[in-house]
Order: C-alpha cells, then structure tokens, then sequence
C-alpha cells in the first residue's frame, strides 16, 4: 500500500510584504512543523521547504508479512524555517516556545533572501522528479545557468560530472548548498560568470 500525502502546509508567497521582513528562523529540534502550525494559527506568512521522504514499515502477522510503503514531508533544511514577520511578531514568535534564534540581516539583504528562497522552492517543486539532497556549502566548480526543465533559470555551480551532472546552489543566508543530479541529455546548461 502507497499513502500520497500532499503537504501540509499553504502554498507560500515569496515575495516582498509591506511592514514584513523574511527572516530564517532556528527551530528547536524537530519542531520545525510545531512552529509553522504556530504561524498558520496566528495567520503570519511563512515557508518550510519540505522534501519527500518514503518510510518502508514491515507488520509481521503469523502467517505473512505486509509491508507498507509512505510518503511523507520532512524538512529540506533541518532546524530552519522561513517567516516574513512584522515588529510586533518579531517580538511575539518567541511565546511559541519553539525557537533558538532569529537571523536577522541588514536591509539591503532582503532581496537576496527572497531570491534564494525563490530558489528553494524551485529545487522543492523539482523534488518530485529529481532525487534533490542538501549539503553543507560548497564552493569550488564551475557555474552555469539551467535553460530548460523544472530548474529553468537557476543559477549554481557544477560540483561533479560523471555520466549525470551535480549540480548545486549557495544560499549564502545561512551557509547550505541544494543539490540536484540532472541528465546532461535532458538539460541545456550555459556557462556564466559568477
């Protein structure tokens, strides 16, 4: 047996909020999904970048044995959530009692916040069709752009070529890298400057 979950959360809205400023938030942990059902209840943006996760559970019975298949969402990033947050909320989120620290950045970085997290649900939505895993940051290689497929426009950096590409993007808000292996067959890459 399949269950096919969809996920639990809202569509976000990546974008720029008057009065709101996107800050990445560090969750305690495993309380990634406790925290986003907080700011769901207090009607305040955010965005978990989730990733499919398949359990095998195995139920011996005396005569056979059923195995069931499930699918389920865990955290891209474990420990961090996104939240576009007023002054007041900024001050208010600490009464859920799910938070170690608030990554506060200078204004100017915003844009590139919501760029990279832009990114991110690029990466979360090709999840679907590309085995997408997370790593620490990486930083040599060459870097291209996507021209076509689900991660059209992305811009990251070639980290291994084998008969697939591995292909990764910086998010240099907090120090991780998102990875995908994609079929040079099947994708058209350009070479940029960074």
């Amino acid at each position: 047996m399949t269950a096919s979950p969809s996920p639990p959360f809202p569509e976000p809205s990546l974008v720029a909020l008057a009065g709101r400023h996107w800050y990445p938030v560090y969750t305690q942990p495993l309380r990634e999904h406790r925290l986003a059902e907080w700011l769901l209840e207090k009607e305040i943006p955010f965005y978990l970048p989730l990733k499919k996760k398949f359990t095998i559970k195995r139920v011996k019975r005396p005569v056979k044995v059923d195995v069931y298949q499930y699918e389920t969402f865990t955290p891209m990033f474990k420990g961090y959530l996104f939240a576009a947050l007023d002054a007041e909320e900024l001050t208010n989120i600490w009464h859920s009692n799910h938070i170690i620290r608030i990554l506060r950045d200078a204004e100017q970085a915003q844009k590139r916040l919501l760029h990279e997290l832009q990114v991110i649900r690029q990466f979360e939505c090709a999840s679907a069709e590309l085995p997408v895993e997370v790593l620490p940051e990486l930083v040599n290689g060459s870097w291209f752009v996507i021209l076509n497929g689900p991660l059209q426009g992305v811009h990251g950096q070639v980290i291994e070529r084998r008969k697939k590409l591995l292909f990764a993007v910086n998010l240099d808000m907090f120090g991780q890298s998102v990875t995908a292996e994609l079929d040079v067959t099947k994708y058209r890459i350009e070479p940029v400057v960074p």
